[in-house]
């Protein structure tokens, strides 16, 4: 078990996250930020940028707000980007990354996108 990893970060706001794996190269990349309209402005939704260091197959899957599981084909070399709907849900999301063919790896994001605007509490707060 010396080889696995399992870290979690937790912060203000809801944020959340957790990378686990093992010592053998994912080969993948992942960035996570606001979607941002005009460079400056959040819509409140979530970018997701994967950059494949080899051919991989990956699913994002959300974990609580019913948005639609996403399978990603990556080759080599090539970047991809994804939109993690999180407007209906005042700006939460909460959702993982795995990679087909690889049990151990699975980073998780959650928490809320900030727009400036009024927000809502977490609608599954409280939820089982």
């Amino acid at each position: 078990m010396a080889d696995h990893y399992l870290l979690a970060c937790y912060g203000a706001n809801g944020f959340f996250r957790s990378f686990k794996g093992d010592k053998q190269a994912s080969g993948l990349n992942i960035k996570v930020s606001p979607e941002l309209l005009n460079i400056k402005m959040a819509t409140g939704n979530v970018l997701v940028n994967l950059f494949a260091n080899r051919d991989l197959k990956v699913e994002l899957k959300d974990n609580a707000y019913g948005n639609v599981t996403k399978t990603i084909v990556l080759k080599k070399g090539k970047n991809s980007q994804l939109i993690v709907p999180a407007k209906q849900s005042g700006g939460w999301y909460d959702f993982t990354i795995t990679i087909q063919g690889n049990a151990t790896f699975a980073h998780q994001y959650a928490g809320r996108i900030e727009t400036g605007k009024n927000s809502i509490s977490d609608p599954l707060m409280g939820q089982v």
